[in-house]
């Protein structure tokens, strides 16, 4: 008789399977585990938030680092002050902190664009960026998901505004409620869904702390659990030959407290502890070898799923031989730096549309980069400064083009770095000195003449 094959369950097996080892099969309890999702609910991430220390950096750090050291716009100086004016009017960095926290938080968080419309039938119109003026971006204001309302998804896919609603609800107590065209909303979001059509055209995303409730659940049962064993630390054990007895009745049972009262006071003032007849005294204490290092593996196991650093998440130094932390943190910036591109960036050039056109600066003529995370000491800052003017030399030695063309391209440098405190004042100011006058500084002894473009000796200048 030929054996029957459940093709059915060889058909949903597809990973190590061994009948000896009855292993993926029926005897197998792993092979009836099974993944689901557990949403979590709003007043619980506010818990976690709010009394959880580890919860609230893990939402708190990556905003705040990817706005640390903001960003560098290039262009006209006069265009450049300008903009930086407006964003600081704005506090434009504090806002959108604020608004990635709410975004990784509830996994939803806005910024609304304020143009000083009076009108609330205005607001549910088109912003348009070219429309706008001076000084006619009033405000940002900083809004959570659950401040709006949505209407009905937008699912068009010729429409610029595609997987947004049709149009936002912000409930005002003084104004009532107000509609706002989606070009007036910049969302901030968490964990994106895989596939928002098949949650109901969600809007949002999930919470950072949805994946997270494990980890940070593990890390915070670990180390309250260390602390209450804290208290059990030393305990006093007395045996007492017939104590049930003793506990037989209220006169008996006040007997015997009284007696062990004393007998601990007596122990605490003169380190003495006496017992009666027949009791035995001994000390057990809990040994606390192995958590320190359990403690540990449970935050590198949050740490992991965050993906943040150990070093910068928890602040400590890095353990182990030859251990520097440079690596974690680089690969670490590495990764804000992507994130600062891939997601911040589409949001803040939405933004910049409007505000850009608000400070009176053509949006043509200025860029922005986003500053890197990673620092120079000064001691590095003034290496790589002497590396650079080094540099600068061997190419004025070698006469490649004119000592014009070299203290311009020296005084470029110098504004990109900024060794000097206004360097491009001093610059403007000076702007008359011969541009040669600074290279003989370096040690040469010969430049071009911009004039007859052959080289002539510094001293017969």
């Amino acid at each position: 008789m030929a054996r029957k094959t459940n093709t059915r369950r060889l058909a949903a097996t597809d990973s190590l399977s061994n009948f000896a080892a009855s292993l993926n099969i029926g005897k197998d309890k792993a092979a009836q585990d099974s993944f689901f999702v557990a949403d979590i609910a709003r007043d619980q991430i506010e818990a976690m938030y709010r009394g959880d220390w580890l919860a609230r950096k893990i939402v708190d750090i990556v905003p705040y680092d990817s706005v640390r050291e903001w960003r560098e716009w290039a262009g006209d100086r006069a265009a450049v002050a300008a903009i930086e004016r407006t964003e600081r009017r704005l506090n434009l960095r504090r806002a959108i902190q604020r608004a990635m926290i709410l975004g990784r938080l509830y996994g939803g968080g806005a910024l609304i664009i304020g143009t000083g419309e009076d009108d609330p039938a205005a607001l549910t119109t088109p912003l348009y960026p070219e429309a706008i003026g001076p000084g006619d971006l009033r405000f940002v204001h900083v809004v959570s998901r659950w401040q709006l309302g949505v209407a009905q998804i937008n699912q068009d896919p010729l429409d610029p505004f595609y997987g947004e609603p049709e149009s936002y609800m912000l409930t005002a107590p003084e104004r009532g409620a107000l509609n706002l065209h989606p070009s007036r909303v910049i969302r901030f979001l968490g964990n994106p869904l895989p596939d928002p059509l098949t949650y109901g055209t969600q809007l949002w995303s999930d919470s950072v702390l949805q994946t997270l409730y494990d980890a940070v659940h593990a890390v915070a049962v670990t180390t309250t659990g260390a602390t209450s064993l804290v208290h059990e630390a030393k305990v006093d054990i007395v045996t007492v030959p017939n104590l049930s007895e003793h506990l037989s009745n209220a006169a008996t049972t006040a007997q015997l407290s009284a007696r062990f009262s004393y007998a601990a006071t007596m122990k605490s003032i003169n380190n003495l502890l006496l017992l009666g007849d027949g009791d035995t005294w001994a000390r057990q204490t809990i040994d606390f070898g192995g958590l320190p290092e359990m403690v540990r593996t449970f935050l590198q196991i949050a740490a992991g799923a965050a993906d943040i650093p150990v070093t910068r998440l928890l602040g400590q130094s890095p353990a182990g031989l030859s251990a520097t932390g440079d690596s974690d943190t680089r690969n670490y910036y590495d990764m804000i730096s992507a994130r600062q591109e891939l997601d911040l960036r589409p949001q803040l050039e939405r933004l910049d549309a409007v505000l850009l056109r608000s400070a009176g600066v053509d949006s043509e003529t200025l860029t922005f980069e986003f500053r890197p995370l990673w620092q120079l000491d000064a001691s590095a800052k003034a290496a790589v400064a002497l590396s650079k003017a080094q540099t600068t030399a061997v190419y004025a030695g070698l006469r490649l083009w004119p000592a014009a063309t070299t203290a311009a391209l020296v005084r470029s440098q110098l504004l990109e770095d900024g060794p000097y405190p206004d360097a491009d004042a001093i610059f403007a100011a000076n702007s008359a000195t011969p541009p040669a006058e600074g290279l003989a500084a370096e040690g040469l002894s010969k430049v071009v003449d911009v004039d007859a473009g052959e080289p002539r000796d510094l001293d017969e200048t």
